[in-house]
């Protein structure tokens, strides 16, 4: 049975394909849409973006026919690509299947990291930009990181807004501390909004609840304290279930036009619609009639 499987996983490879006489190497370049933000003093986690956009198969099945993954970088104002060390003494940078982890980020950590698939045959690579950027003075974070957008229905009730991004950071036994803001101020005593840990509470939506939240979960790991900072953009629009159908407001049934048989009639339209239960009014709109 161990053989037949080995000659499995060989054909496999064959098909996909990884068996070649030469050692060719898929270099996908610079994936500029992965640019990726990341808080100085802060643990984060980066996936490699070869199993997640470029290559049809998982890092388990890779691993499983015989690839290894390898990390390089290369620094700020350097030009010299280099294997990341795991075996420094701090133990600061590591990595797990296929996430790379710090244990903080520094800012010397920015530059251009890639992540390269291979064997004796046959390799396949991706590059990514990291920045890891400090907060801003007297702020609780940087304006420079683009937060994470999730919208709400306006007057539904009892809504939550998620802390994202904070899985795998701890055990599922640890409980840790979050602290919600609002444009870095605290969430404490506001009027229909509710800490209840990685989750804020809006016991009903307004308009005047727009904006950023930011939640700070503090957790502990082998005696050291850590902070993990992300940012939610609340967008609140219109509820679908009072969005009306459009209303042509030109022409209407006042307006006659006489014409010949067979004569296209070609009028500008105007329309007032309504989208997410907002009002748009005087869109205009391009008709063919054919009498």
């Amino acid at each position: 049975m161990k053989m037949v499987g080995a000659l499995l996983v060989t054909l496999w490879l064959c098909v996909i394909p990884f068996c070649s006489s030469s050692e060719r190497c898929d270099d996908w370049g610079v994936d500029t849409m992965k640019q990726i933000q990341i808080y100085d003093g802060e643990p984060a986690k980066i996936k490699c973006p070869l199993f997640e956009t470029f290559l049809k198969y998982n890092y388990s099945t890779a691993h499983s026919a015989g690839l290894t993954l390898i990390w390089y970088r290369i620094g700020q104002d350097r030009d010299l690509e280099e294997p990341i060390n795991f075996r420094l003494p701090d133990n600061r940078i590591s990595k797990e299947k296929d996430t790379l982890w710090f244990w903080p980020a520094l800012l010397n950590d920015t530059g251009n990291y890639t992540c390269m698939l291979r064997n004796t045959t046959y390799c396949s690579k991706v590059a990514f930009p990291l920045e890891v950027v400090p907060k801003d003075q007297d702020s609780c974070v940087s304006h420079s990181i683009k937060p994470t957008e999730q919208k709400f229905y306006l007057e539904h009730a009892n809504e939550k807004i998620i802390c994202p991004d904070i899985d795998g950071f701890f055990p599922a036994s640890v409980t840790p501390t979050v602290k919600w803001y609002q444009t870095c101020k605290l969430v404490d005593g506001f009027n229909n909004r509710y800490p209840q840990g990685p989750k804020l509470v809006i016991s009903i939506v307004r308009s005047a609840y727009e904006g950023n939240y930011t939640c700070i979960v503090t957790f502990k790991d082998h005696g050291r304290t850590y902070n993990l900072t992300r940012t939610v953009m609340m967008k609140v629009v219109g509820s679908p279930n009072k969005a009306l159908p459009p209303q042509f407001t030109s022409p209407n049934e006042k307006v006659i036009y006489e014409l010949e048989a067979g004569t296209d009639l070609v009028k500008e339209t105007l329309q007032s619609c309504s989208r997410m239960g907002e009002e748009e009014s005087g869109i205009p709109r391009l008709s063919a009639v054919h009498e």
